[in-house]
């Protein structure tokens, strides 16, 4: 909780992009080393400690109440057991009053100063609000404010896959689904999501097997991780990877059904031929 305060407050004071998913909150949620290092009493939970100390006794001795709600509504965010959604700038939106109140009374004697802070926010927001007019804007600019990070690709790939079916989309999309997911599996190919979203638009193309084996490698990941097969996430991998051997099975059955049918087309198409060549050896 004390690490994910100190972002916040740090976020409130430095100028940093605007993008809707945190890289901290990946790593957390992806790599095993950065979730040990967020439940370890290690440096950076000190110095998050002493920047918690510093922000909350300067913003009493300036405005309690600013200070009080500030850090009363940042609390329900700021998870005793970091788990969930992490860390995300649209929860310090409500909760951030507090501190523009404690901020406002500190520089009260310098109006020029104020004028300026205030008119750097208002350009900001008039700047960003459009990228939250829907879903598909909202992703596309994660695209934009973080160039590396693949887990974005995969998932404006799933977005337009969850849209509607991948063969239901222009071709020119198709080849752009495709690009996002070959990007993201490029990028962060030991990120257990990105395998995920990369099984299921293997499936929508029909190469099955290899959807199978990126399910299956999704499953390692989360072995790797630490997930326990008791957790829903790891159930519902599994149950994804028997619905696809199911459908392998089943592709095989149709695929075999329709050999032989052609088989037997073939072979009844002979037959008539050779009827037909008769008939006219007889006349």
């Amino acid at each position: 909780m004390t690490k994910v305060m100190a972002r916040y407050i740090y976020f409130f004071f430095v100028p940093m992009k605007v993008f809707y998913f945190g890289l901290w909150h990946e790593r957390i949620r992806n790599y095993r080393t950065a979730w040990d290092d967020a439940h370890s009493a290690n440096k950076e939970f000190w110095v998050s400690f002493a920047l918690c100390a510093v922000v909350f006794a300067g913003g009493m001795l300036i405005s309690p109440i600013g200070t009080l709600w500030f850090f009363i509504l940042m609390a329900v965010h700021s998870q005793f057991n970091v788990l969930g959604q992490t860390f995300a700038q649209r929860y310090l939106y409500l909760p951030m009053i507090g501190l523009c109140v404690v901020a406002g009374t500190l520089l009260q004697p310098y109006p020029l100063i104020v004028i300026a802070i205030a008119g750097f926010l208002a350009c900001k927001t008039h700047y960003v609000i459009p990228n939250w007019r829907n879903m598909e804007d909202l992703l596309k600019n994660e695209i934009n404010m973080n160039p590396d990070r693949g887990a974005t690709f995969s998932m404006v790939a799933q977005y337009y896959m969850a849209v509607k079916p991948l063969h239901s989309h222009p071709f020119y999309m198709i080849n752009y689904i495709s690009y996002l997911m070959r990007r993201s599996i490029s990028l962060a190919p030991e990120i257990w999501t990105v395998r995920l979203n990369y099984a299921a638009y293997l499936t929508q193309i029909g190469r099955l097997d290899e959807s199978i084996a990126e399910t299956r490698e999704t499953l390692r990941l989360l072995k790797e991780f630490g997930t326990t097969r008791e957790t829903p996430i790891f159930d519902n991998v599994r149950n994804q990877e028997k619905r696809l051997l199911e459908l392998r099975e089943k592709a095989i059955m149709d695929m075999n059904n329709q050999q032989v049918e052609m088989r037997r087309q073939a072979d009844l198409k002979n037959r008539k031929e050779r009827r037909d060549e008769n008939k006219k050896e007889k006349k």
